[in-house]
């Protein structure tokens, strides 16, 4: 009984030492990322746990301004098995996490790249976020990320995320639209390079998914492959792009920041985008952005009428437009002018200040009107102010209804100078097309059959003298 007592004695003597040991080395290794924590962070209180092992840390922030970290509580927990090992993995838990990063300007970028402020050097073997949020405020863009969850770990240089953020807002600052949605993502990094493997995005009426990379986020140099579904008149707000647009449209693409610009390259396809109140058929195409302006091409199919081809290229407040057998009817929508023509055009247009000019060729094989609207071939310049004056002019102009020269002036509500001379064939169908065209009801003489015409439209808009003379 003796020997008995005498060995667990000693036994319990050694597991005391033991324990005692492992309180050391785990109230010095505690102590120690104190230290760490005290040289980049301010906190309201701190205090170290014994059972289990653990340093809490409430109202932490960093002493630095961008990036700037803050959390209402953080739990550094460190096992007793994992004293006993090289890496000594902590598990963290962090409450109401608020991360802001500006981008950085100046000299001060010129200094160095800023780091991200984690300065303790142990492995994290699970980390848990719960209700963080999440702001960037970059040149031209924003980002606010708010009811964050996210499970995380670090080994020496390298992390993983998986995330999931309800609430998210994205923002241009030359945009008139802002995207919101759901964010789940999947990503891991190494130092200051981060790999996108999953990030999907759906909002109202914008859902989108993409993998990419994120090289330094202080300053993020950013690459995303995308791929799109959404409504066009979202996209159309967002990056500033001319036009009324409605409709849905998907399509796979590729996005880049660098430096703050944002340039964005896809492929689209819809069956049902409407241009200026202009339902356009199927269409397929590509849009580039950067910077402050940028390309959309389409290739549009109107059922069994002939493809269809436009390009528009627009930078600030000018837009410039390029059309192989592309029909008017929505460039003139969107200028506000009666378009009581059928044929499609080849051609250029421009836009600015809202200034229309158009110099474009008919070339309609049929020169049959057809529903109140008419063919044309051959050449005609056209301008808007976008106000109140419109003015036209063609040389050699074939319709279904003459052959002419047309110069004219309108002043909507105000005067008109129209002059129209040439071969007519049925000057009904010639004062229906100008009576559509301006809006007014002429009463020129009915008269059919081919002869030589000279019409003078002249005076007040609303009451305009006509004289005609017929040979």
């Amino acid at each position: 009984i003796s020997r008995k007592i005498k060995s667990l004695f000693a036994f319990s003597l050694f597991s005391l030492l033991l324990l005692g040991s492992g309180i050391v080395v785990r109230n010095f290794l505690l102590n120690q990322i104190k230290r760490k924590i005290q040289a980049a962070f301010d906190y309201s209180h701190l205090r170290l746990s014994l059972f289990p092992p653990s340093l809490i840390i409430e109202d932490i922030r960093t002493t630095s301004l961008s990036p700037f970290f803050s959390a209402k509580k953080v739990t550094i927990k460190i096992s007793y098995p994992s004293l006993l090992t090289k890496e000594r993995p902590l598990n963290v838990f962090i409450e109401e996490p608020v991360l802001r990063i500006f981008e950085t300007l100046g000299e001060e970028g010129k200094k160095g790249r800023p780091k991200l402020p984690f300065p303790l050097p142990f492995e994290i073997e699970r980390g848990v976020i719960k209700g963080g949020e999440v702001y960037f405020w970059g040149k031209k863009e924003s980002l606010h990320s708010s009811s964050i969850k996210a499970i995380f770990t670090q080994k020496k240089n390298y992390f993983s995320l998986q995330a999931e953020a309800e609430e998210n807002i994205f923002f241009l600052s030359s945009a008139r639209q802002r995207l919101e949605g759901r964010v789940k993502l999947l990503v891991e990094g190494r130092g200051q390079e981060i790999v996108i493997k999953r990030i999907a995005f759906n909002g109202s009426d914008f859902r989108a998914k993409a993998e990419g990379r994120l090289i330094n986020p202080p300053q993020p140099e950013l690459q995303l492959k995308t791929s799109l579904e959404l409504k066009t008149g979202l996209i159309a707000s967002f990056f500033n792009l001319p036009f009324e647009w409605e409709g849905e449209a998907e399509g796979k693409g590729l996005l880049r920041m660098k430096k703050g610009e944002i340039v964005f390259a896809t492929n689209f396809e819809s069956q049902n985008i409407i241009l200026n109140r202009v339902p356009m058929g199927t269409v397929r195409g590509q849009v580039h952005l950067g910077g402050e302006g940028g390309t959309v091409e389409f290739n549009i199919q109107k059922r069994a009428s002939p493809q269809e081809f436009v390009r528009i290229d627009f930078s600030g407040k000018r837009v410039e437009g390029l059309g192989r057998g592309f029909h008017l009817d929505p460039i003139m929508n969107y200028v506000a002018l009666p378009w009581p023509v059928k044929s499609a055009v080849w051609g250029n247009f421009t836009i600015k200040d809202g200034k229309l000019e158009a110099d474009a060729e008919f070339q309609d094989e049929s020169l049959v009107a057809e529903n109140h609207k008419f063919p044309f071939r051959g050449r005609a310049k056209i301008s808007w102010d976008g106000k109140k004056e419109f003015t036209f002019s063609s040389q050699d102009l074939q319709s279904s209804f003459a052959v002419v020269d047309v110069e004219g002036k309108a002043e909507v509500n105000e005067n008109l100078t129209i002059a129209i001379q040439g071969e007519t064939s049925d000057l009904k169908e010639a004062r229906e097309f100008v009576s559509l065209i301006l809006s007014k009801k002429f009463d020129f003489p009915e008269i059919r059959g081919k002869g030589k015409a000279e019409l003078q439209i002249s005076g007040d808009y609303s009451f305009p003298q006509v004289k005609a003379r017929f040979s």
